[in-house]
């Protein structure tokens, strides 16, 4: 009994060291794992970091794609500005303004064609003045016919008189001259016209041609009426009193050539702003045009961002699809690991049952020793291992560093994750089929310890029915040699023999019990090969736990990434609302120009009215002093009054229009710069005001510190 306790309590060393050594692992198994968790939470964080850097370089990249052209976008904007601000009353404003001059030239084209029309009406007059001086012509060269007849009577006139009517016929050839000068004037001016207004039809072009052709006429009229004024020189002694007449008579033109010299001069003046007005209508076209193509670069940059936000909206639905993917990847890894712990459990159940069994069986030191030495030895083994995985872990995570420094995109990262879930998968298949291969393997070496257990149960009841068969012949034999001690000596031999017989039989006996013993020998050796299989199944499910927190690392490294994946969707959902809200702020912007562009449009309509209006009161005027002409030439009535009284009607009606239409723009202008809440506007604004208040440099500066200081 003794022996059988200290042996027992060998054995409960023996497991207590078992324990000991597997709480050492389970330690060992923590520890890697913690360092696991560890070195996989500093992966994360580098790949955090890598991922933000590269989440930054990404912005700054594209800040700087857009930001390259936009900086000089911006730059040229920021002087654009300024420059614009000046020309926001000009550019912005001339912008709207060149849609609504468009509708001014075409106005102003239907006021040269009511120009046209009254020059049209003027070469009537000048028709109707020719058919007078056809007349007067007629009415001469009867008076030359009259004086050739009366020259020889009238050849002793004073020479005195002849001198005074050579000196009123040279200063109506100069006159004449003059006339003839405006006249070339007016050809030419009417010539620029048809020029201009080509576009006009063949019918303007065929009455031009006409008035052309009436003119060449009345050029041929006119040199032969030098002619016929040569000849008059000579007849125009006797015709003094005629010559009064005369006089009388260009008393009365010389008015109305004072009037076609104004009317000359303001049609020089017109054809001068005529073609400054031409020269900022190129300029207008030419900056409308510019802003076109700056609008057409804003709408294609806009609609680059829309491609760019539907990419992203793309790219952040694959992320989503990749996220699911990932996390029914990481939900069967999960039913994988928790069927593993099951199995596991189970594992742990069996070795339990098979702890309980081997402190039952009885095992000896040396085997005891044996195993320890070999635990011992598979200690070593797996702290070797460990510091082999310790080192493919820092390879790993060089290898990683190495890998991220050269990953190109979430692509790659996808695919290894792919690799790495399938090497996952078939990690799992295999440590599945391991441990169904423990499983088989503990469940046949349960049997063979069955087996072994009934053929030690069979060996003892053998052992003990042979030593209670021996005990009942030792009875029987003492019963005999008490018969026989009773009996006579004869039968002493007999028993003598017997007994050797009985020796024999003992020997025989002791055989089959050193036969059993070998029989037990065997069967402990079976148990140690049993108990070193078993060493090495939970080798195999120290390995597979091993394999599971691989598992689990790389299941923490998966929802890492997922959750990398959607802190990248929360920064492209970050960057679409800034994109949106810049958006807006433009198209504020716009809608605030688009307003100003109005505002400005009406002025300009406003302007345009008011120009017209001086034009039909220039015209008034002009038809004023015509039909004054016509009275005056009809009645010989002084109609100088007259045309004096409508010409400063129609100076004075001009400039209060203007004044008024100044003041109105003036009004707006200084509503706008109230209106402006920022400074850029207000500078914008000041130049305008300098234009209208007419400013000095002095105070321009001051307008200026005014509104810096705000």
């Amino acid at each position: 009994k003794a022996g059988r306790e200290g042996h027992e309590d060998e054995q409960a060393d023996v497991i207590r060291h078992h324990e000991d050594t597997i709480l050492e692992r389970d330690q060992t198994i923590r520890e890697n794992a913690h360092l696991m968790l560890e070195k996989d939470q500093e992966i994360s964080s580098l790949k955090q970091a890598i991922d933000e850097k590269d989440k930054i370089i990404d912005k700054l990249e594209k800040k700087l794609k857009g930001e390259e052209a936009l900086q000089e976008d911006i730059e040229s904007l920021k002087d654009d500005v300024t420059e614009l601000g000046q020309q926001a009353t000009d550019a912005k404003h001339e912008l709207k303004k060149v849609t609504e001059e468009k509708f001014f030239l075409q106005a102003s084209f239907d006021d040269l064609q009511t120009e046209s029309d009254a020059s049209r009406k003027t070469l009537k007059d000048a028709e109707a003045q020719r058919d007078d001086l056809t007349k007067k012509c007629s009415s001469l060269e009867k008076e030359i016919a009259e004086l050739k007849s009366t020259q020889t009577t009238d050849s002793n006139a004073s020479t005195e008189e002849l001198q005074a009517v050579k000196e009123q016929l040279e200063n109506l050839q100069k006159e004449r001259q003059s006339l003839m000068l405006a006249k070339d004037t007016a050809e030419k001016q009417v010539e620029e016209m048809k020029a201009r207004h080509t576009a006009s039809g063949a019918e303007y072009e065929s009455k031009h041609k006409s008035m052309n052709d009436d003119l060449e006429g009345l050029r041929c009229r006119a040199a032969e009426l030098e002619k016929d004024l040569a000849a008059a020189n000579s007849l125009a002694q006797t015709r003094f009193k005629d010559l009064t007449d005369l006089r009388e008579h260009l008393n009365k033109v010389q008015p109305e050539l004072k009037k076609l010299k104004e009317e000359s001069t303001e049609l020089k003046n017109v054809k001068s702003e005529l073609e400054k007005s031409n020269g900022s209508l190129k300029k207008l076209e030419a900056k409308e045009h510019d802003l076109r193509s700056e609008i057409a670069e804003y709408k294609s940059q806009g609609s680059a961002k829309d491609k760019e936000i539907t990419s992203l909206k793309e790219s952040a639905k694959k992320s989503d699809e990749r996220s699911s993917a990932l996390e029914e990847s990481y939900e069967t890894a999960r039913k994988d690991l928790e069927q593993s712990q099951g199995r596991r459990d189970e594992a742990i159940e069996t070795r339990d049952k098979l702890q309980a069994d081997l402190k039952k069986t009885e095992a000896d030191l040396k085997a005891s020793r044996d195993s320890a030495s070999e635990l011992e030895k598979s200690i070593s083994k797996l702290r070797e291992e460990a510091e082999g995985l310790r080192r493919e872990l820092k390879a790993n995570s060089a290898q990683q560093a190495t890998a991220k420094s050269q990953m190109d995109g979430h692509q790659e990262q996808s695919r290894e994750l792919a690799v790495q879930m399938k090497e996952i998968r078939e990690r799992n298949e295999s440590l599945e089929e391991e441990l169904a291969d423990a499983h088989r393997l503990l469940s046949e070496r349960g049997r063979e310890g069955e087996t072994i257990r009934r053929m030690l149960n069979d060996v003892e009841a053998r052992a003990e029915s042979r030593v209670k068969e021996m005990r009942e012949r030792l009875d029987l034999a003492v019963e005999e040699r008490d018969r026989a001690e009773d009996e006579a000596s004869g039968i002493g031999r007999r028993k003598a023999r017997e007994i050797e017989d009985l020796k024999t039989k003992l020997k025989d006996s002791e055989r089959e019990a050193s036969r059993a013993a070998e029989a037990r020998e065997d069967a402990e050796r079976r148990e140690r090969d049993f108990k070193s299989r078993q060493a090495d199944l939970e080798r195999r499910a120290g390995q597979a736990q091993e394999e599971l927190a691989e598992v689990r690392s790389a299941m923490a490294q998966l929802q890492g990434t997922f959750d990398e994946t959607e802190r990248q969707s929360r920064d492209l959902e970050k960057e679409k609302t800034d994109l949106r809200r810049m958006l807006e702020e433009r198209e504020g912007r716009l809608e605030k120009l688009q307003k100003s562009s109005r505002s400005m449009a009406d002025e300009l309509r406003t302007l345009q009215s008011a120009n017209k209006l001086r034009q039909g009161s220039v015209q008034s005027s002009q038809r004023s002093s015509l039909e004054s002409s016509r009275v005056s030439s009809s009645r010989v009535a002084s109609p100088a009054p007259k045309a004096s009284n409508g010409a400063p009607v129609a100076t004075t009606g001009g400039p209060s229009a203007k004044e008024s239409i100044d003041y109105v723009y003036l009004k707006n202008v200084l509503l706008q710069f109230l209106e402006q809440k920022e400074k850029k506007h207000q500078m914008q604004l000041v130049p305008v005001l300098g234009m209208l208040l007419h400013f000095d440099k002095q105070d321009q500066q001051k307008w200026e510190a005014a509104v810096a200081a705000r």
